[in-house]
C-alpha cells in the first residue's frame, strides 16, 4: 500500500468511526428522551454523553479541517477554467462542489461551537444540561446527515487532480492525531451504557 493509500484509508476509517459515534450518540439520546417514567434514572449516564461530545468536538474539527484543505484544492485546481468557457469561471461542477463544501465547514465550525460552548455551560451548572443534550443531538444529526454528503463529489475531484502532498495536506494525519482519536472513540465506546 502507497502513502496515499494509507492517507485515504484513514481518511475513510476516521470518517466511518464518526459517523458511527454519532449514530450512537443519537440512539442514546432518543431513548433518553422516550423516558416516560417520572424519576427514572437516566437512559445514559453523563459520563456517556460527555465523552460522546469530547469525541465528536474532536471528529467535526478534524472533518472541518480536512473539508477547508479540499475547499482550497478545489479552488486552486478544480476552478480553472474549461475550454470554451469565459476565462476566470470555474466548472459548473467545481462551483457548485465549491459552494456547498464552503456550506458544509461553515455549519461544521458552528455546530462544534455550539456544542463546546453549551458543554462548557453543563459543566459549570448541570441546570443546562438539557440544553447541552439538545445541542449534542443536533451535532450527532448535522454529522450523520449533512456532514459527509459531498465526499463522493470530492473524492472523484481528488482521484483525478491529487497529489501526495495534497493528501497529507489535507488527511493532517499523524501518530498523535490518529491516537488522540482512538482515545477518544475508547472513551465514548467505553462509556456506553
Amino acid at each position: 500500500m502507497n502513502e496515499a493509500e494509507f492517507l485515504r484509508r484513514q481518511l475513510a476509517a476516521e470518517r466511518q468511526a464518526l459517523a458511527d459515534a454519532a449514530r450512537r450518540t443519537r440512539t442514546a439520546l432518543s431513548r433518553e428522551a422516550r423516558r416516560l417514567e417520572p424519576g427514572a434514572a437516566p437512559a445514559t449516564s453523563e459520563a456517556f454523553l460527555g465523552a460522546c461530545a469530547a469525541y465528536l468536538l474532536f471528529g467535526i474539527a478534524r472533518a472541518a479541517a480536512r473539508d477547508a484543505a479540499h475547499l482550497e484544492r478545489l479552488r486552486r485546481r478544480c476552478g480553472r477554467t474549461p475550454q470554451g468557457a469565459r476565462a476566470g469561471s470555474p466548472a459548473p461542477e467545481s462551483a457548485s462542489l465549491t459552494a456547498r463544501l464552503e456550506e458544509i465547514v461553515r455549519a461544521a465550525e458552528g455546530h462544534r461551537a455550539a456544542l463546546e460552548q453549551a458543554w462548557k455551560a453543563a459543566c459549570a451548572d448541570r441546570r443546562v444540561f438539557d440544553l447541552f443534550k439538545d445541542k449534542l443531538s443536533t451535532c450527532a444529526i448535522f454529522i450523520s446527515e449533512i456532514l459527509f454528503s459531498c465526499d463522493p463529489q470530492i473524492e472523484a475531484s481528488a482521484e483525478r487532480h491529487y497529489t501526495i502532498e495534497d493528501w497529507r495536506a489535507v488527511a493532517s494525519a499523524n501518530a498523535d492525531s490518529i491516537l488522540e482519536e482512538r482515545r477518544l472513540r475508547t472513551a465514548a465506546l467505553g462509556a456506553q451504557p
